[in-house]
């Protein structure tokens, strides 16, 4: 993948990219690390990333200043350890103690729907039953499918949901932005390169 954006950005500089291979986490982190800067590429299944934002949120520090171990693969992954790049210190002890007492939000909890917040909700029961690693929120559905399961509701789905609240949201943002003129070049498709 990194040799593939390179291509693409020397072929199609302002192209859109959107990952989505796998195994996701890893080839996302990949990608952010090579790519550092780059707003016109997009890992659609950021979910690692997405904790790590969390543990910056309950440790109160910026999450580029924090280091994760991760193992695993695609969905199924656990951190190991979570040094701060400054002083070089393992912040994971106290990622687990702030856990255990105050449980786990999402780095934009407010932002987030109901099932999302369940779903960092569960993070505090997992890493109680294995109190080793932080887990990757999705590990939930490989460890308590039973649970999970007993609290769907065949009537409102995790797609409803999204329908209703996240692309709502974002659909309604888009329509205010294209009112107000604001779209700007930024989301200017680039014109199709020439090719010799």
């Amino acid at each position: 993948m990194i040799k593939a954006v390179h291509d693409i950005r020397r072929l199609a500089p302002d192209a859109w990219i959107l990952n989505y291979s796998n195994p996701a986490a890893i080839v996302a982190e990949a990608l952010r690390r090579e790519f550092p800067g780059d707003k016109r590429l997009l890992n659609i299944c950021d979910q690692p990333e997405n904790v790590v934002r969390s543990c910056s949120r309950l440790l109160g520090c910026s999450w580029e200043d924090l280091d994760p171990v991760y193992f695993g693969l695609n969905h199924y992954g656990w951190f190991t350890n979570m040094y701060d790049i400054k002083t070089g210190e393992d912040l994971m002890p106290e990622i687990r103690k702030r856990i255990k007492e105050n449980g786990f939000l999402p780095q934009d909890a407010e932002q987030r729907d109901q099932s999302w917040l369940d779903t960092y909700g569960m993070v505090q029961t997992i890493m109680n039953d294995f109190p080793d690693y932080l887990p990757n929120t999705y590990d939930q559905y490989y460890l308590y499918p039973e649970y999970k399961a007993s609290h769907l509701d065949p009537n409102f789905t995790r797609a409803d949901e999204v329908k209703a609240g996240r692309e709502k949201r974002v659909f309604t943002e888009c329509a205010e932005v294209i009112a107000a003129g604001k779209l700007g070049t930024a989301l200017t498709p680039s014109p199709t390169p020439t090719r010799k």
